[in-house]
């Protein structure tokens, strides 16, 4: 498994890990050429948020994402997917930049046993060469420093003040996490962690240092790496990452009212009319 090196300063200052081999040490050196692009866009999308603009936040917070997403993450530039019969699965398994096949379905027969739909298997190749806008070190450093701060919360915070019998996690993503809280049922789902806590002075203590509080300014709610409340809500399914649903409500009632509905990698030839039909999955 590789870390960096901040992450395995907390591993085994925080968490007892211990070095028994090393395979290979790489050394990049810190780039900063893009620090006053996300401070100044994150600015301006606190000025947006503080206007009340919701159209100006959310395209400064996509110029944010895309900057990562659109490069960094986009499997398009590295994988060459594609769909193929028998024959053309086989030979493209002989080339040197094959990754993975897998069958999708099987030969279709008429009534005369004759093959009329052949079956077709979808193969991953890699790009022999791509382009790349970006310092490869910031998609690294992006991803790695979401999994230092995911650490730091669960293990610093959430676990040392938090009963997490509670408490599920249901979904996580590079910069988001939900978790399903079982706390007052006399209060509604807006009530985040005050039921849950189980050392309150600690919570107390420094809960500050990472989730926003009452009558904080949009830019101690919004800073960057810090934590703030994105989305509530009574219900939650996730499917897969980046494929989940948040809404209010239940099924019985037929009063279900989406909040969130993240649908990445799901073809959009076949909508889902109802959001029930997820829930019945």
């Amino acid at each position: 498994m590789c870390f960096t090196s901040y992450i395995l300063w907390f591993l085994i200052d925080y968490c007892n890990h211990i070095i028994d081999d090393i395979d290979s040490i790489a050394l990049f050196y810190k780039y900063l050429g893009f620090e006053s692009f996300a401070c100044t866009m994150m600015s301006k999308r606190q000025e947006a948020i503080s206007q009340h603009n919701d159209t100006k936040s959310l395209y400064y917070n996509q110029i944010l994402n895309s900057a990562f997403g659109g490069e960094g993450q986009n499997n398009a530039k590295f994988d060459k997917i594609s769909f193929n019969n028998t024959r053309q699965a086989s030979l493209k398994q002989l080339k040197q930049d094959h990754k993975a096949i897998r069958k999708i379905n099987e030969d279709t027969y008429n009534s005369d046993c004759e093959v009329i739909d052949e079956a077709q298997y979808m193969v991953s190749e890699s790009s022999r060469q791509f382009k790349y806008n970006k310092p490869l070190q910031e998609t690294v450093f992006t991803l790695d420093n979401s999994k230092f701060w995911y650490l730091n919360f669960i293990y610093n915070f959430l676990y040392k003040c938090v009963d997490m019998d509670r408490v599920h996690f249901c979904n996580m993503d590079t910069d988001a996490m939900y978790l399903a809280i079982a706390g007052s049922q006399i209060e509604r789902y807006k009530q985040g962690l005050k039921y849950v806590i189980k050392d309150q002075q600690f919570y107390d203590q420094h809960y500050k240092e990472w989730l926003p509080w009452n009558d904080c300014t949009v830019a101690e709610e919004k800073k960057l790496i810090g934590i703030s409340t994105e989305s509530q809500g009574e219900n939650i399914v996730c499917l897969a990452p980046k494929c989940y649903s948040l809404c209010n409500g239940n099924e019985q009632n037929d009063d279900i009212v989406s909040l969130v509905n993240r649908m990445n990698g799901v073809s959009g030839k076949r909508q889902i009319q109802q959001l029930i039909t997820i829930l019945n999955v």
